[in-house]
């Protein structure tokens, strides 16, 4: 990157990430600045009461003042900061703290003359130096701290440009300022593109997380068709086979009964034969709603076996449960009414004719050998005239 320049959603994260910075440095450099005027204060008490004493209120009044403005700012909720305005605040202390180190310090110099102005010009450079480190996240900071502290003693340096000593202080005292204000230009930089691709990455990660959940739902999606029968909604014979096999476990650790029910439409190659396969297809959509909408239990499972076979699993379920259930399915089904002229049931609706089997506790987990005795039962209920159910019990 070329330049620092930031759109205003950046810039805004920027701003937030510089008042955090300064947030967290702040407090130590205020704490430093104040027992370095106290400092000062003591040492020149007895030479220059007034001086001494007038600096250290006024570095300790803008030193307690800003460390409030923190203490206020962070104690906000972060969505109620306006980190503009607070950032405009946090630029104005920085520039009071400046010029009154920076007058303070030059009249103790000037006033004091000989050593002093050298223990004097020592002092400027560590509070400049800690100004510096705390500041280095805001240019604009530094500027309006480092150079109203430096400007003034350097420009006394050079009043005295006769004595080679002090003109040879003030030359360096320009080259520090210049090489600061660069490195603070270059910290600064940093500073930015590093907010820049902290929020470019937490935003790449945000929409990674955003691709990954859409996959996980198209995953579900894609999963929940592979199990789903196209036609009737029901859950697909694979779906069934795995179903089974889990219950089953599941009873045999549970110790409880497991039932289900095998059902086949009456007569129904002879509705397709006579009506046509659309209205085959819609018949078999209806029986399967009504034997869905017979189920309560979000645990029991309704699944079209193949053709017009539909099977119903009942985890928990004893016999008496299961001809409860299948009671059930044959009332709403009969409830349909759909006509089948060509059924050799009496009422020439369409019916169902039902195969109960039970899993006792005691049994062997068998899918298929459960199944085998439902469709036992099933022949059965079609030997008894159809349109009602069978059971079948091992003995």
């Amino acid at each position: 990157m070329n330049n620092i320049t930031v759109r205003p959603r950046l810039k805004h994260a920027v701003v937030e990430q510089q008042l955090a910075y300064l947030s967290y440095m702040g407090i130590p450099a205020y704490f430093s600045n104040v027992v370095i005027a106290l400092i000062i204060t003591y040492v020149y008490w007895q030479r220059e009461p007034l001086l001494a004493g007038t600096l250290s209120i006024v570095i300790m009044g803008i030193s307690t003042l800003r460390y409030i403005f923190f203490r206020w700012y962070t104690g906000k909720a972060p969505e109620t900061r306006d980190h503009e305005h607070w950032s405009h605040m946090y630029l104005l202390g920085s520039t009071f703290s400046g010029l009154a180190w920076g007058v303070g310090l030059v009249l103790f110099a000037n006033y004091l003359g000989g050593i002093d102005f050298f223990i004097i010009l020592t002092v400027t450079l560590i509070v400049s130096a800690i100004g510096f480190i705390s500041l280095s996240s805001d240019l604009r900071a530094v500027f309006l701290f480092f150079y109203p502290l430096m400007i003034p003693l350097t420009l006394s340096c050079f009043m005295y440009y006769t004595s080679p000593l002090m003109l040879a202080t003030g030359i360096m005292l320009l080259i520090y300022m210049i090489v600061a204000g660069f490195l603070s230009f270059m910290h600064y930089r940093h500073f930015v593109h590093s907010v820049i691709y902290q929020q470019r990455n937490l935003l790449l990660k945000q929409r990674i997380e955003h691709s990954n959940d859409e996959l996980k739902q198209a995953n579900e999606k894609l999963e929940a068709l592979s199990a789903t029968d196209s036609l009737t909604g029901l859950a697909n014979r694979r779906h069934f086979d795995h179903f089974l096999e889990r219950e089953l476990q599941q009873s045999l650790r549970e110790h409880s009964p497991l039932s289900i029910i095998l059902i086949d439409i009456d007569f129904f190659k002879l509705y397709n034969d006579n009506y046509g396969h659309l209205a085959g297809d819609e018949a078999l959509i209806k029986v399967a709603r009504a034997i869905s909408t017979s189920l309560t239990r979000p645990m029991d499972l309704a699944a079209r076996y193949g053709g017009e076979e539909f099977i119903v699993v009942l985890p928990c379920t004893d016999m008496e449960g299961a001809i409860n259930i299948a009671e059930r399915i044959q009332a709403s089904i009969n409830g349909l009414q759909l006509r089948h002229e060509y059924t050799q049931i009496g009422n020439k609706f369409i019916s169902v004719s039902m195969g109960l089997a039970e899993m006792k506790v005691y049994e062997d987990r068998d899918p298929s050998s459960l199944i085998h005795r439902a469709d036992m039962a099933l022949y059965v209920a079609k030997e008894a005239g159809r349109n009602t159910y069978a059971t079948d019990s091992p003995p």
